[in-house]
């Protein structure tokens, strides 16, 4: 086992190396490289061993979804083409409009038939719009000796681990919503603080986030997750044992309960202080998947490298970004909580990225 964590190592920096070629080669549009191999557990799926991306944004928008989690073809298009021999390119299941994905196998040395948990599959994923043709990538794959050094470093770590895979890398189940995450901020709070001084302005905060949020929270049964400044974060937890039907109605409780916080907001900000008569809150909410996650006060939420919530706090980060009006409350519903809504037909939600209600 000492072995495969040594080769591990030296996949993800040969995978790491791969993608760094496309930089500089006219192959643009890169954002993202994963190394697949066969669940020992599940028969037909398979599991992302590596990543290797670009962006902060891009990682959270694929590799938090993929890296060591177990799909079947249903639900990945790595899992589908795994055991082909040629070279693939195909729009990706999770984010078909925004992602493409080129799959390459990776098979031991003189053994094109090898069986599927001996072998590996390199997949590069591009923006769907990048423009790039399969013929340009098998090309620039093939000539990488990075990409034919993959199955001197895979083989041996796949039979070092064989029929333990999945628990020696500790594969989880696929992505699954869990939680409404919900995040209430004081608009324009530096604004405040400039005028009023921090210490006031600070004080404000706490009581907001302890006096104002906390008993509302606790009515509505929502978790706290962290607390940041002027604002915090809440967890609405969705039972995956539920019924549709009452997963749906505590998604409808979280948005009820934004809605509550904006209604009695400005009678609370009189009655603690006066100078804050005109500030406005503003609450994002998604649905996502919220594990592994502890509370630090000192670090950037997407930047954690425990967090594997998924894309859930990058897309209230993006919703919270889009909210310039100061002069109003706001309530922004993300992607994936917007669809859910739609589909039930009870709220008539607009198909831009982001909603103001």
């Amino acid at each position: 086992m000492e072995n495969a964590a040594q080769f591990l190592r030296k996949l993800e920096d040969t995978s790491t190396g791969l993608g760094k070629t496309f930089q500089g080669v006219g192959l643009n549009g890169y954002i993202a490289s994963a190394v697949f191999v066969a669940s020992d557990t599940t028969p037909g799926s398979v599991f992302a061993l590596t990543h290797a991306g670009g962006s902060p944004e891009h990682f959270a928008r694929t590799d938090k979804h993929v890296y060591l989690r177990r799909f079947d073809s249903h639900d990945s298009i790595a899992a589908q083409v795994f055991d082909e021999n040629g070279i693939s390119m195909h729009p990706s299941r999770m984010f078909p409009n925004e992602h493409l994905c080129v799959n390459i196998p990776i098979i031991p040395n003189g053994k094109p038939d090898a069986d599927i948990y001996s072998r590996g599959m390199l997949q590069v994923v591009f923006g769907a719009d990048s423009g790039i043709a399969l013929q340009d990538i098998k090309s620039h794959i093939k000539s990488q000796p990075t990409y034919k050094a993959m199955s001197g470093i895979l083989v041996p770590m796949l039979e070092d681990v064989d029929g333990k895979r999945d628990s020696f890398f500790k594969v989880r189940d696929p992505y699954e919503a869990n939680a409404v995450v919900m995040y209430f901020d004081i608009s324009d709070f530096s604004g405040h603080s400039r005028t009023l001084g921090a210490y006031r302005a600070q004080d404000f905060a706490d009581k907001f986030c302890q006096e104002y949020m906390k008993p509302l929270s606790d009515e509505y049964g929502a978790n706290l997750l962290r607390y940041e400044g002027d604002g915090l974060w809440l967890e609405m937890p969705l039972d995956q044992y539920e019924t549709q039907a009452a997963r749906q109605t505590q998604m409808e409780n979280a948005i009820d309960m934004a809605q509550h916080a904006i209604d009695d907001f400005s009678d609370f900000a009189v009655d603690q202080d006066y100078g804050f008569k005109d500030a406005k809150l503003k609450v994002s909410l998604e649905l996502g998947e919220v594990r592994d996650y502890f509370w630090d006060r000192h670090n950037i939420l997407q930047n954690k490298a425990n967090d594997r919530s998924g894309p859930v706090f990058s897309n209230i980060r993006k919703a919270d970004k889009t909210i310039a009006r100061r002069d109003r409350h706001d309530i922004i519903l993300g992607p994936e909580l917007r669809a859910v809504l739609n589909q039930s037909g009870i709220y008539d939600i607009r198909p831009d990225e982001f909603n103001h209600g």
